[in-house]
């Protein structure tokens, strides 16, 4: 759809991850839990039906490694506290592989069209929440729409999406120490805590998602 309404990239990412990630059983519900190691990152993330989703992110040009090992070993290699959380699962499904895809953000609305979700921009999976994302520009899309202010929607996308895209992209990179790392978690917090704000409709928080 964005190829066919000739919506070009107003931004580009940078950096992106590879990833493996497989649906297992097993494991008790002890909520999200990320973590992270040099050059490594991972997490399992309860989802339904007693089963979670595992995953494990290392740098572009590690493809080829995630699809020779299992996520299990994977965690072993690279976060072995990582591989004791998922002790005693067992997949119930194979492992898929992302190779990577850097993000970007297109302009999102014209004459007769309009883009929501990864068509109006995507992040790196890193810091989740992309279907957030998606329900959250829906809104923003209907609003404008309705209201007859459709010239506002992309900017307003932006105002939200910036800090969140821009943060996700030097996580992606993976060139930080845990140091670092901690900083830019709580630089992605705050605007995680804007948009959370503002889809609770406290509209007045988007001045303060940077």
């Amino acid at each position: 759809m964005a190829r066919l309404a000739g919506a070009e990239v107003t931004r580009q990412a940078r950096h992106t991850v590879a990833c493996a990630y497989q649906y297992v059983a097993g494991l008790p519900n002890r909520g999200f839990r990320w973590h992270f190691a040099a050059g490594a990152a991972g997490g399992i993330i309860p989802t339904n039906d007693g089963r979670s989703c595992v995953f494990v992110a290392l740098p572009q040009d590690s493809a080829d490694e995630l699809r020779r090992a299992s996520v299990q070993e994977l965690a072993a290699r690279y976060m072995p506290v990582m591989a004791d959380d998922m002790a005693g699962s067992e997949p119930v499904e194979a492992p898929v592989i992302f190779a990577g895809v850097k993000g970007y953000m297109r302009r999102c609305a014209g004459p007769g069209w309009a883009l929501v979700g990864d068509a109006s921009w995507f992040r790196d999976p890193l810091t989740a929440h992309g279907i957030t994302d998606a329900f959250r520009d829906a809104e923003l899309l209907s609003e404008a729409a309705s209201t007859g202010t459709l010239g506002t929607y992309e900017a307003q996308r932006d105002r939200l999406s910036l800090p969140i895209f821009e943060v996700s992209d030097r996580i992606a990179s993976f060139g930080w120490t845990l140091a670092d790392l901690a900083g830019l978690h709580r630089q992605l917090n705050r605007a995680m805590k804007a948009n959370q704000a503002w889809i609770a409709g406290e509209r007045d928080e988007m001045r303060h998602v940077a």
